[in-house]
């Protein structure tokens, strides 16, 4: 036993550089494996793991390896197997690295060989086992492996991350599916409201037609509904099942209300159908029977140019079968007994047809007798023709009266024209005889007027008329004013016996007045013209006499005027000037008005048209008399452009109206609606609609606006009562949410847990603004920030407060150790690792120290002078795994790498070291404060 001391393998030897040393030359690979798994010095164990540099060894040290350093490095030679066995030193079987990865559990190596790894099959089998979200999106996005890709992609459900692979995945595909998905979602987001706003409209519409009393607008308007339903249960699967079910109960009670509203107006029509379909069959029936009546009526005049008895069989067949048919049918009423009434004649009538044989060939003599009679060319040749005319007329009516069937049609077209064109020129010569008479009988009350008024000079020239009119009348109706006329006649004869004692006088009187005007003239021209025209007048009317003091008295009379006329030619000289200026004008506004027209004939262009023309009608009629002689033809010149303008306007105003009328018509069956929303937003449309239609036209635009902003004034005071109805609901609501925030600002106040912060936070997010105003919501919106604010500033002071404790705690702790003092009560955090510090024998002094650097360089405070080389090295290394890892240390992991690595002793280094951690401590508490 004692020699064994002496004797005992180097490798077991409790000096671990010995040990070390001794490894170099063994070659029993189970001596090694067991130093690799069992010497207490982690160095040993890595070089005993280097020499074997098995693949399962390094496995096993992963798993059950405590020394961090060594435990990292396993975890890196497994990696480099797996991804890069070229560079690798351990040799591994294909089956070795399968079967290793199926049974692995570490994430971390997993997610290495699934990015970094050759083997697609492999890669997909084990994103089953890992799926991790930053791993998900970093594939969907870069990986060139498909089926890879779309397995990612189908795990991803944030929305900005779904967008950023539309736009930056490596594959068309992916890129592609990803828009396909957010559009989806995006349809699924927005199809509810769409889906909700379309069924409510739909109930609504159903709703409304209950009232209705039109059996076939609620049939065509329910089936319409019906399909609009149907195509929205197409896309119920956006919905809730509930909303869903919901929705259909309203649809079936909707639907069951309306039928059973509309059972009795169904009824109805149905009656109305069936009284319809009687009165169709009843007209069909009487035309039918109609065409059978002309049918014998034309057997009747192919029975007259042939033989007689052979076609009554077929009449009498034809009336049979008719009768048959109206006795079947069971109709009734007046117009059925007068048919029965037609037929009944042509039976008793078809067996006289020799009788009506005869008759005809009376009828043919009687247009023959007229045909060949000459049409009267003249006046005078009338009383003679039209008494011929007017026998021979009663006797064709009273022929026709006793047919005993219709006339045949043939000679019927050759009588109507006949007998229409003597009537015709009857009528002409008739008429205007009637208007000679009539006028000579005026005349004659006219000329017994002017004796009256003692105009005897005019009541002569009309009495030379009357008598070359009353030669141009027939005897008949120059008997017919014989009396009125000779008794005019004799007071005619009378007066040419007076006229040269009443005139002379007063033609001495004119020229005495007409004299005084020619000597005096009056300040008003246009009343000394009047007063000389009157004068002349005056004469003319007395007449004259073969005398020689009525020549003397014309003369001085005709030399009076002229002097008295005089100052008139001046001024009428005057007026021509102006009525050539007048007509100056007039050429300029007809050619402003055919510049008009030709501009509207290019661009046809009615706003400008409607003012222009107006302007110019004004400025037309505005502009003063012009010379009579060219008055016709520049009126007529200026109208010939105006009126077709004019009518294109009208024409432009009547097109407007129509189309304003049924905005209008639209307007009314729209307000009708229910849904007062929907109904503002179409009235909306039809507002626009009604702007982009021209002017209607003085007449009609204002009456039509009236009624068309009657009906949109209705719908949007309606609309506004209940905004205000809906804007005191929403006030109220405000109010209520708003002192519920007031309460939840008072409990934030006097909280003292983070069970109480997050209980008032849930209290905020309770609150429901989705019924108010955008205004309301915001303010609400802002007011639960303010507050969700505070909420986490005392969080997060809860939180600080609690960390900085147990830093504290812990610090004080491993002062008390290193002071050879009693552990006391720390964070729970920091118990395991404490204890594992407690029990631990040896230390990774270099792991330590690194660790200790990191906790510097985290906290931004400088490291020992010594250490400035090693700070460099871990610094890089740091931002590398940073950069290529996403890689992020925090104080607490390094600080729990630090006590696993670290041994706590009385030793100047252990407490300079433990100062140096301190600082980083404090440093990092510090800065969490600010």
């Amino acid at each position: 036993m004692i020699f064994s001391k002496f004797f005992k393998p180097k490798w077991q030897h409790q000096d671990a550089a010995i040990r070390l040393a001794a490894l170099d030359k063994l070659q029993d690979e189970s001596i090694i494996s067991q130093l690799a798994s069992h010497d207490p010095e982690a160095h040993v164990r890595k070089k005993a793991l280097e020499k074997l540099a098995k693949f399962s060894l390094w496995v096993e040290a992963l798993n059950t390896e405590k020394n961090d350093h060594l435990k990292k490095l396993a975890f890196e030679q497994i990696k480099l197997t797996l991804l890069n066995p070229a560079e690798a030193k351990i040799e591994a079987s294909f089956e070795e690295k399968q079967a290793y990865i199926n049974s692995c559990n570490n994430s971390a190596l997993l997610e290495e060989v699934i990015r970094l790894g050759q083997n697609n099959e492999t890669r997909l089998k084990l994103l089953n086992k890992v799926n991790k979200e930053q791993l998900n999106l970093d594939l969907a996005i870069r990986d060139e492996n498909e089926e890879i890709a779309k397995l990612c992609l189908s795990r991803i459900t944030n929305e900005k991350q779904l967008d950023k692979i539309a736009h930056k995945a490596k594959l068309a595909v992916i890129r592609q599916e990803a828009e396909s998905i957010l559009s989806q979602r995006k349809l699924a987001a927005e199809k509810p409201a769409e889906i909700r706003a379309k069924t409510s409209l739909i109930l609504s519409k159903l709703l409304a037609l209950k009232d209705k009393t039109d059996f076939e607008l609620i049939q065509s308007q329910t089936e319409i509904l019906v399909k609009q339903w149907q195509e929205c249960q197409t896309e119920f699967h956006y919905l809730v099942e509930s909303e869903q079910l919901e929705l259909n109960d309203k649809y079936l009670v909707i639907s069951q209300k309306l039928e059973k509203a509309t059972e009795l107006v169904k009824a109805e029509y149905l009656a109305e159908q069936e009284k319809q379909a009687e009165i169709q069959a009843k007209s069909a029936l009487i035309s039918e029977i109609e065409q059978t009546i002309k049918d014998v009526d034309s057997l009747v005049a192919e029975a007259i140019n042939q033989d007689g008895e052979a076609h009554l069989e077929a009449i009498l067949n034809k009336i049979t079968s008719a009768k048959d048919k109206l006795q079947q049918s069971h109709f009734a009423g007046s117009d059925i007994e007068k048919l029965f009434g037609q037929l009944n004649t042509f039976e008793a009538n078809a067996q006289n047809l020799p009788e009506f044989f005869e008759q005809v060939s009376t009828a043919t003599r009687a247009i023959t007798q007229l045909a060949q009679y000459d049409l009267p060319e003249n006046e005078q040749a009338f009383e003679e023709k039209n008494e011929f005319f007017q026998t021979w007329f009663k006797q064709w009516k009273s022929l026709n009266k006793q047919m005993i069937f219709t006339l045949p049609i043939s000679l019927t077209e050759t009588a109507t024209p006949l007998i229409k064109s003597w009537k015709q020129t009857l009528g002409e010569l008739e008429k205007s005889q009637g208007q000679k008479l009539a006028k000579i009988r005026g005349k004659l009350r006219e000329l017994e007027n002017l004796i009256r008024a003692g105009k005897f000079n005019a009541a002569f020239g009309l009495f030379r008329r009357l008598n070359e009119w009353h030669d141009g009348l027939i005897e008949s109706n120059q008997k017919r004013v014989e009396r009125e006329f000779q008794k005019l006649n004799e007071k005619i004869a009378e007066l040419e016996d007076w006229k040269a004692y009443v005139g002379i006088p007063r033609k001495q009187e004119l020229v005495a007045e007409i004299q005084a005007l020619a000597d005096s003239p009056l300040a008003d021209i246009t009343e000394q013209a009047n007063k000389v025209k009157q004068a002349r007048h005056t004469w003319f009317l007395l007449g004259n006499t073969d005398s020689e003091e009525n020549t003397q008295l014309n003369e001085a009379f005709n030399q009076a005027s002229e002097k008295a006329f005089e100052p008139c030619r001046a001024y009428y000289a005057e007026q021509e000037k102006v009525r050539a200026e007048n007509l100056e004008l007039k050429h300029q506004v007809q050619a402003e008005l055919e510049s008009l027209s030709a501009s509207f004939n290019l661009d046809n262009d009615f706003v400008v048209l409607r003012k222009s023309l107006s302007q110019i009608l004004k400025k037309w009629e505005s502009i003063g008399q012009i010379d009579r002689g060219v008055y016709k033809s520049v009126n007529d010149t200026f109208y010939q452009v105006y009126r077709p303008l004019k009518e294109s306007l009208n024409q432009y105003y009547s097109d407007n109206e129509k189309q304003k009328q049924a905005l209008i018509k639209q307007a009314e069956k729209i307000a009708e609606q229910e849904d007062i929303n929907h109904v503002s937003n179409e009235l909306k449309g039809l507002q626009q609609a009604w702007k982009a239609i021209g002017h209607a036209g003085l007449r009609q635009e204002n009456k039509l606006w009236s009624r068309f902003r009657a009906i949109n004034d209705a719908v949007f005071s309606k609309k506004q009562e209940i905004y205000q109805s809906d804007k005191q609901a929403q006030a109220a609501e405000f109010d209520k949410l708003d002192a519920q925030l007031d309460a939840v600002s008072e409990s934030l106040t006097g909280a003292l847990s983070t069970a109480e912060l997050h209980q008032i936070q849930a209290e905020i997010d309770e609150v429901d603004a989705s019924q108010l105003n955008p205004n309301q919501a915001q303010k609400l919106a802002k007011k639960s920030q303010f507050l969700s604010k505070q909420v986490s500033q005392k969080l997060s002071q809860f939180s600080n407060d609690k960390k900085q404790k147990s830093y504290e705690q812990l610090l004080a702790q491993i002062e008390m150790t290193l002071a050879g003092g009693e552990a006391e009560e720390v964070d729970s955090q920091w118990t395991a690792a404490l204890v594992s510090l407690a029990k631990q024998e040896t230390a990774d002094a270099e792991l330590a120290e690194e660790q200790v650097i990191k906790m510097e360089i985290l906290t931004g405070i400088e490291s020992p002078s010594d250490c400035l080389d090693k700070r460099m090295t871990l610094q890089v290394q740091m931002l590398s795994n940073k950069l290529n890892e996403g890689e992020e240390l925090t104080l607490d992991s390094l600080l729990k790498q630090w006590l696993n690595a670290t041994q706590l002793d009385n030793s100047t280094l252990a407490k300079a070291q433990f100062d140096r951690v301190k600082a980083a401590t404090l440093a990092s508490l510090s800065a969490e404060s600010k």
